[in-house]
């Protein structure tokens, strides 16, 4: 029987990508990422963004599969997750959110 899978988030700049990591044999999968994956993603989303309206999904979180070129919307990187595992997927995926030049936002208030 397969460990349970949870999701690892790597932040590095704007850039946001998930892997997935079995539990029971504690070791993450290699998701051999780089920086062209990067670049595809920012290539499909830019073409769904001129395809579609996303005023309604403003402040959403995207997940992108450049492989596949799929696209997922959820309220969080954990709801996209939990849609991807209800479907078997467990691919890496760049995330954005709606309307956002970054998904995180570094720094305290002043």
């Amino acid at each position: 029987m397969k460990g349970k899978k949870s999701a690892v988030v790597d932040r590095s700049g704007h850039t946001t990508i998930m892997a997935h990591m079995d539990t029971k044999a504690g070791a993450m999968k290699s998701s051999n990422w780089k920086e062209a994956d990067s670049r595809k993603a920012k290539q499909i989303w830019a073409a769904y963004q001129q395809q579609h309206d996303l005023s309604e999904r403003s402040g959403q979180t995207v997940g992108i599969d450049p492989a596949s070129g799929r696209i997922w919307f959820g309220e969080s990187i954990q709801d996209i997750v939990s849609q991807r595992d209800a479907e078997g997927l467990d691919s890496p995926l760049f995330f954005e959110r709606v309307g956002s030049a970054t998904y995180f936002r570094k720094g305290g208030r002043q």
